[in-house]
């Protein structure tokens, strides 16, 4: 699971649980043709995450030219709309800020500016082609798996299909996780 604390939105109140949980529901896919970065516009002002893919490890000489200058050329995007909540004047509190929605979405440069793209998107400066659409239809598909499991005034909790890499005897696990695998105790900090 991932949590999304915005920082901006301090001082913080703990929520405390119910008796009943939340059914887990689709996070909102953020509409394309959406501009990352525009914190003047009401809807989508913060950005929470940008992430880009790079081919780093494993078989990535086996991985043509073309493909990858086109799976880099995405990147995804967690954004978020935040909004002042009015405090009274003579509170002496500093603002407080509310976090409303949180939302996900595939973007590229369009007219030199990161925007969220989707697969059946036309817009001016969207230059995609069969290779481009076929990728980006893979990845949108994806963000139809991130699911809202919890949200509070100042925070979001959702939970992301994520693949990871096993080798055999748990090696890269315990490594991952700091362990000695020798003598399977917590390594030394130096």
């Amino acid at each position: 699971m991932a949590v999304v604390w915005l920082a901006c939105l301090c001082p913080c109140r703990f929520a405390v649980a119910t008796d009943s949980s939340p059914a887990p529901k689709p996070i909102t896919i953020i509409e394309a043709g959406t501009v990352v970065d525009d914190p003047s516009r009401d809807r989508w002002n913060r950005i929470v995450l940008i992430a880009t893919t790079r081919f780093a490890s494993g078989d990535i000489d086996d991985v043509s030219a073309s493909i990858k200058e086109t799976v880099v050329r995405f990147t995804f995007s967690i954004l978020a709309t935040v909004r002042p909540v009015k405090t009274p004047s003579d509170s002496g509190e500093a603002p407080r800020h509310e976090l409303v929605e949180v939302g996900v979405g595939n973007c590229m440069a369009v007219n030199e500016r990161l925007t969220v793209v989707a697969p059946d998107a036309t817009m001016e400066g969207l230059s995609l082609d069969f290779l481009g659409r076929q990728v980006l239809n893979a990845k949108q598909k994806s963000l139809g798996g991130i699911t809202c499991v919890g949200t509070h005034g100042t925070a979001v909790v959702f939970d992301v299909p994520t693949l990871m890499l096993r080798i055999i005897g748990h090696l890269l696990d315990l490594r991952l996780a700091g362990v000695d695998r020798r003598r399977r105790q917590p390594r030394a900090h130096r």
